[in-house]
């Protein structure tokens, strides 16, 4: 006859052994890899406990971590973001003339308010709204937070995506035509979200939007939302709920430069970036530690 208590103890007990072995192998491997040399540079001692458990809970396309090997430092980190910059803006929908965006390059916006927005980006959280009149800087500072949390290494690529309202709808309306599944704005942990308020808005096109804000204000995912219109304003063209989410964490940023960057060539791209670009997602080839240090080493010699 089974002695069922005794049982139940003996599964207990091997369930906490096979735990706490887990528990001692992730131990020594993190050991392994805080002792380890850089693949980038060939130095020890550059990176600390947390750096290395954030590089092993994200995703290898932009990390380049494989299994056999520790991960860059965060200073080879941030160079080997920057190096394949281009491949990873087309992969998160940044559009090519904010490709060069980065937060050490605005000149003609306030030291306080791109402070303001780095602070932001490093726990993202809720809603970012950048408000203010065409060509202030807002889709530039938007791209300026994704690359920024990119070459933080805080989350990866599929984690990260631009859209615009525009384009959002647009596509809406196709998927609808074809009976194709359509786009999900409501888990991206963080999406930037273009032009807010800019289109003429059907009762539908209304409904759609304040469904997306409402869904990812429940979930508290992080959202940067750049619109020509005011909080009120946005109330008038969404609905009264809607603007109340986007200003409900008190992160409304008013872009008030005085002139239009695009007519003075603040926000001017490298030609090169504009020719033969594709929104389509490219595949990123795995490189090993080895390949990754050949790849830094060339770069700075």
């Amino acid at each position: 006859m089974i002695d069922h208590d005794d049982f139940r103890q003996r599964e207990a007990e091997r369930a906490a052994k096979e735990k706490q072995d887990r528990h001692d192998r992730k131990e020594r491997e993190m050991a392994e890899w805080l002792a380890a040399p850089c693949p980038g540079c060939e130095r020890t001692g550059r990176s600390d406990r947390a750096w290395v458990e954030l590089r092993r809970t994200l995703e290898s396309d932009v990390l380049r971590l494989v299994s056999d090997g520790p991960p860059l430092c965060p200073e080879c980190y941030r160079r080997d973001v920057d190096d394949r910059w281009g491949d990873l803006a087309r992969m998160i929908h940044i559009p090519p003339r904010y490709a060069v965006a980065s937060f050490d390059e605005c000149p003609d916006v306030p030291k306080q308010l791109v402070s303001d927005l780095r602070d932001w980006a490093v726990d993202p959280y809720g809603f970012a709204v950048l408000t203010g009149p065409p060509g202030c800087g807002k889709t530039y500072l938007a791209a300026c937070i994704l690359r920024h949390v990119l070459r933080e290494g805080l989350m990866s690529t599929t984690q990260l995506d631009f859209d615009s309202e525009g384009d959002y709808l647009h596509e809406l309306k196709r998927c609808m035509d074809s009976q194709r599944k359509p786009p999900d704005l409501t888990t991206i942990p963080l999406l930037v979200f273009d032009d807010l308020g800019a289109s003429r808005l059907t009762d539908w096109a209304r409904d759609e939007l304040t469904r997306v804000i409402d869904k990812r204000y429940a979930n508290g995912l992080a959202t940067v939302c750049t619109t020509n219109l005011s909080i009120a304003d946005l109330g008038q063209s969404l609905d009264g709920r809607a603007s109340s989410r986007l200003a409900a964490d008190g992160n409304v940023f008013e872009l008030t430069t005085g002139k239009d960057l695009r007519q003075v060539g603040t926000v001017k791209p490298p030609r090169e970036s504009l020719v033969g670009t594709t929104q389509q997602r490219p595949r990123l080839e795995r490189r090993t530690p080895g390949e990754v240090a050949a790849g830094l080493r060339t770069r700075t010699a």
